[in-house]
């Protein structure tokens, strides 16, 4: 066997082979801190840098925490008094009905004035909730025409005259057939 010294190793001199032979590493002892053994340099730096960078963190929060503070007491607080004071709807939609009619021509103005009249828009608004319900309406027309239709057909063929009370019945077939439904369907709504 060959044993390989420094002068065997290829263009490498002594100085370098020496140079990156393993330093020993640096070992850190435990010090009790009633030792009173002296703490080496390096040990009191990076203590001072890590006490320094906690007092500036803590400064940091203290200011950040009294910064929020004021911006809260300068927010403007909630009144004390739950009391509001009444929305005056009826007044602003007088105020606005009155600027769009003086835009419209006389004809419409008056037509308006007659549709926007408290006992009109009172018994529309209950007609429209009770008897006059969409569904109810489109279902009544759609039957009155099917069944019209069907009626229509059947009584000319057999040579029959109609007495014009079909159309009112079939419409008040499909009214009644609208407002089961709208009834059905409102109750599976609020559940």
């Amino acid at each position: 066997m060959i044993k390989h010294t420094v002068e065997h190793l290829p263009s490498r001199d002594t100085d370098q082979v020496i140079r990156h032979e393993k330093q020993p590493a640096a070992t850190h002892e435990y010090r009790p801190a009633h030792s009173h053994e002296p703490v080496p340099a390096h040990h009191e730096t990076s203590s001072r840098k890590t006490e320094e960078h906690y007092k500036a963190e803590t400064e940091e929060a203290h200011r950040l925490a009294a910064t929020e503070k004021q911006h809260r007491e300068r927010a403007p607080q909630p009144p004390t008094d739950h009391k509001r004071e009444p929305i005056k709807v009826d007044k602003e939609f007088t105020h606005t009905m009155v600027a769009i009619q003086q835009e419209m021509p006389p004809a419409q103005r008056t037509f308006s004035r007659f549709i926007h009249n408290k006992p009109v828009e009172v018994t529309s608004d209950f007609l429209a909730s009770t008897i006059a319900r969409p569904n109810a309406m489109l279902a009544g027309s759609i039957c009155a025409f099917i069944l019209m239709l069907a009626v229509y057909l059947f009584t000319k063929s057999i040579g029959y005259v109609l007495s014009g009370f079909e159309l009112i019945a079939a419409f008040a077939i499909g009214w009644v057939l609208g407002m089961i439904y709208d009834y059905i369907r409102t109750m599976f709504n609020n559940r």
